[in-house]
């Protein structure tokens, strides 16, 4: 029940900073579809050792899926060489309608109800939308 209890406090706060994310830009709006604006996540993942084998088999499984999404541009998995239970995620998707169907997506579904029955891992994490200030299309 406790690990149970942990998995959805751990997704109640990572659906938390998705809600939370804001839309900012450095001087015109974000122009969805035209390259400059796109959704990024950054997530730190601590697995208790025990539990690496389950989790990284999950993972690995998540990884391969999400890489064949239309719309999904970067999902890279690494683990921290000072630490083997610790791990970075980085994702980027062409835009917030690209991101959403990943979270709606059988795989990603599926691999939150695992981190639930599997237990011992947190997650920290921001999403973002944002725009290149370095793109052609920026306006300055």
């Amino acid at each position: 029940m406790k690990k149970l209890i942990t998995a959805l406090l751990t997704s109640l706060i990572i659906l938390a900073n998705m809600a939370n994310a804001k839309e900012e830009s450095f001087s015109a709006p974000l122009k969805e579809g035209d390259g400059s604006a796109k959704t990024v996540l950054a997530v730190y993942i601590d697995v208790e050792p025990e539990k690496r084998e389950e989790f990284l088999k999950e993972m690995l499984a998540l990884v391969a899926a999400t890489q064949k999404e239309d719309g999904n541009l970067e999902y890279t998995l690494w683990r921290d060489y000072k630490g083997d239970n610790t791990f970075f995620l980085y994702e980027e998707y062409k835009d917030k309608d690209a991101f959403a169907k990943h979270e709606a997506s059988d795989h990603f579904q599926h691999f939150v109800k695992r981190l639930g029955e599997i237990g011992g891992i947190t997650l920290r994490g921001k999403v973002m939308n944002v725009e290149s200030a370095t793109h052609p299309n920026h306006k300055k």
